[in-house]
């Protein structure tokens, strides 16, 4: 699996997917069949299920709710995106610091 930067994946998460973009967002107990593409700057919410040789177009939401209509994201979501995963990260070596 090719991954990327500024990439969330939840917990219980089952991932058999070929290739997932930048500012991914995926949700808790999701499921990514196999060769499944995830372009850059998508939301894949809590226990949504993408079977095998799934390409989910860049700046989607896929809701588990209704799986098969794709919510298309306005372009400022990879600036928010940066965001969160940057406070993430600062938090993360805070902790880090604080831990040595």
């Amino acid at each position: 699996m090719k991954g990327s930067t500024h990439t969330h994946i939840g917990a219980n998460c089952e991932i058999r997917s070929s290739a997932i973009g930048s500012m991914v967002w995926i949700g808790d107990n999701v499921k990514i069949g196999d060769r499944c593409v995830i372009k850059d700057n998508c939301i894949i919410e809590a226990g949504v299920i993408l079977g095998n040789d799934t390409v989910i177009p860049p700046f989607t939401r896929i809701s588990v709710r209704n799986p098969t209509m794709y919510q298309e994201l306005p372009p400022s979501m990879a600036v928010q995106m940066q965001e969160i995963s940057l406070d993430r990260y600062s938090e993360f070596k805070q902790d880090q610091r604080l831990r040595q």
